[in-house]
């Protein structure tokens, strides 16, 4: 038999999620977009939209984070330029760290 558990997040997370959540349905209401229009563009459901809107954690990340570009939200905090050169500099770490730690990661 299967049981549904429920998970808990913490605060910080909680957080987070709702500052996103709140910044991809100002944007969307600021330019004026449907509900629709913008599940349409994103690819995902007018349900799944709302999830999103209401900073559901369950809902795809990588659809939270498409909705968020494609209204103009930067869902990670920091200029889209630097991007490129926090990739880099974490894959530099991790080709640092012992060859222990990297199994681990793997």
């Amino acid at each position: 038999m299967c049981r549904s558990t429920n998970r808990t997040y913490s605060t910080d997370t909680q957080e987070v999620l709702t500052y996103l959540a709140l910044s991809i349905k100002a944007a969307r209401l600021e330019q004026r977009l449907t509900a629709e229009a913008v599940a349409l563009m994103v690819g995902v459901s007018r349900s799944t939209l709302q999830r999103i809107e209401k900073g559901d954690p369950k809902v795809e990340l990588g659809a939270v984070f498409q909705m968020a570009l494609c209204l103009g939200v930067n869902p990670i905090g920091r200029p889209k330029e630097s991007l490129a050169q926090l990739i880099e500099l974490t894959e530099q770490k991790l080709s640092l760290l012992p060859r222990a730690n990297r199994a681990l990661i793997s």
